[in-house]
């Protein structure tokens, strides 16, 4: 920009000078040279030789002097009674966001259960989880270190012994807070979970032994490494079980790895957990985590920004789902945004020589492997099943269950429904569904066979085309099959009275499905919410697909 053109070799007696490229190459300098040249950010002469200004250098040049990047924002939606509750920064959304993950958002935490690239959109549920993410981070979130996690395995053996002295967790909580110069609260909550979980007579894992604990399809591997050696050992695993087709998936925090399997695994396949999985050489954990990165490319984020910083994305490009993985990776393999992916990802984000010595101190025992089945999860591993597992509303405690189930009805009760008589055909009535008496009928021909309209129906043309129905004339496609829906809701009021209503009012609820929980016939109603809400949940993430 200062000279118009200059020579690549002053060019790389200038950038040398610099600490961090004072092991950088000429050849290497001259890979990134060639690929701007090729994206149009500048010129070379004819020799090859020097570097000229392009129009395009300029507004290279002025469009990356911020290091702040531009941000699309996401709308956020509850959906239990489908009102807007804030944004979410598309930062977040590239690096953290995905179906599962538990974020804070007014002082709430939220459970994210569909994301809707095309309109903009995260359908959220309430959650309860104190390790939710902060979606309002400048910056990637720091991960939690090694040490740190190895001095909680630490604190939950200490834990352990001073409550297996027969010591009360709230004197335990209370000696602890003295040692460590801070409040009895802060420790109450963590030494009620460990006493918890030593009821069930299962080993604890701690910083020297790793608990293996399978739950039906999913294997949560309990291990106190913090987060990069835990994805580190998360890729290894999903290289080792793909070769065997038995992953559909996994995610890790700083204490725990969880793999959701294809089927539920054998007793056999259970035994053989901890040899198949930490009974590796130096040369099976290169060979694998290297197979895992050629095979998956975990590390499109990264990639993402590059490329902007390459000048190759415009800056702020909102990526879908389907364009992070395979899509990016092709468009710039055996580029120089490739080599610097990997070479900044391998840097910060994986350690396979931490990876190496635990494996050696698995095999001199210093560090022991324990595997076991559960038919519910532990309280050490529902922390992260709540964030990722499909089943997580079934494995929440129930406390949790409750305070959403509470929420949704107050949302259905609240709700406006319109009426109409299917029997007069002239009937209607707005009314609120928690005034509606438990058998509504109509206030014409006192019919029970009563329908509900959806937001935006023509109540005037369902009566007309009812009315032409009845004359024998002849209905469009479109009609009939309109009028058959209206039908089938009408039978099931009929038959359910109000409880119909509260079914049909709920989004992705339509006749056959409110059909299906209405003839359960619920003893108890919170598990006639808890049917209504898996329902929606699942119209959510499969309705996408529908027209497809």
């Amino acid at each position: 920009m200062d000279k118009e053109s200059v020579s690549q070799s002053e060019l790389f007696q200038i950038v040398n000078r610099a600490y961090p490229y004072s092991t950088l190459t000429l050849e290497k300098l001259q890979e990134v040279v060639y690929f701007l040249e090729s994206l149009h950010k500048l010129r070379l002469d004819e020799e090859g030789k020097v570097l000229k200004r392009t129009g395009r250098t300029r507004e290279y040049y002025y469009s990356n002097l911020s290091m702040i990047p531009d941000e699309k924002r996401y709308l956020v939606i509850n959906v239990l009674n489908d009102r807007k509750i804030g944004t979410l920064g598309d930062e977040f959304m590239t690096l953290h966001a995905r179906v599962g993950l538990h974020f804070i958002m007014r002082g709430k935490v939220w459970r994210i259960v569909q994301i809707n690239d095309e309109t903009g959109t995260v359908i959220v549920v309430p959650a309860e989880d104190p390790s939710a993410a902060v979606p309002g981070w400048d910056g990637e979130i720091l991960p939690v270190p090694f040490d740190l996690a190895q001095q909680t395995g630490e604190m939950r053996e200490k834990i352990s012994k001073l409550l297996k002295e027969d010591k009360k967790p709230e004197a335990v909580a209370e000696q602890l807070a003295v040692e460590l110069k801070t409040d009895k609260a802060t420790f109450l909550d963590a030494v009620l979970e460990i006493d918890e979980y030593l009821k069930t007579g299962a080993p604890l894992p701690t910083q020297n032994r790793i608990v293996i604990e399978v739950l039906d399809r999913y294997i949560v591997v309990h291990a106190c490494f913090g987060e990069i050696v835990n994805r580190t050992l998360g890729g290894i695993f999903d290289s080792i079980l793909s070769e065997r087709e038995a992953i559909t998936g996994w995610w890790t925090d700083g204490y725990r790895i969880l793999i959701e399997t294809k089927h539920k695994p054998s007793r056999q396949e259970i035994e053989g957990l901890p040899k198949d999985l930490f009974d590796l050489t130096d040369e099976h954990i290169d060979e694998a985590f290297l197979s895992y990165v050629n095979s998956k490319f975990p590390f499109v984020s990264r990639m993402k920004a590059i490329a902007e910083r390459f000048g190759a994305m415009p800056r702020g490009k909102t990526l879908a789902m389907s364009e992070r993985g395979e899509k990016l990776k092709a468009a710039f393999e055996g580029t120089p945004i490739y080599d610097e992916t990997l070479r900044e990802a391998m840097m910060d984000k994986v350690d396979l020589q931490k990876t190496k010595q635990i494996m050696r101190d698995i095999k001199e025992r210093r560090i022991t492997v324990n595997a076991l089945v559960r038919e519910k999860p532990s309280p050490l591993a529902y922390h992260i099943l709540m964030q990722y597992a499909d089943t997580a509303e079934l494995m929440a405690p129930e406390h949790v269950i409750l305070s959403n189930i509470a929420r949704m009805k107050h949302a259905i009760e609240a709700r406006t429904v319109n009426l109409l008589c299917m029997n007069c055909g002239t009937w209607t009535k707005l009314v609120r569904i928690k005034d509606l008496p438990d058998e509504p009928q109509c206030g014409n021909c006192n019919s029970k066979l009563l329908t509900v309209l959806y937001h935006s129906q023509d109540a005037d043309k369902l009566k007309a085309d009812l009315q032409k129905r009845r004359e024998g004339k002849e209905l469009t496609p479109e009609e009939l099959k309109e009028l058959s829906n209206s039908r089938r809701k009408a039978d099931l009021i009929l038959s359910y009275g109000k409880q119909a209503v509260r079914a049909l009012q709920v989004k992705g609820v339509g006749p056959e499905t409110a059909s299906r929980i209405l003839g359960k016939m619920h003893p108890q109603e919170e598990q006639f919410y808890v049917d209504l809400l898996k329902a929606k949940i699942q119209y959510l993430r499969t309705r996408e697909f529908w027209d497809k």
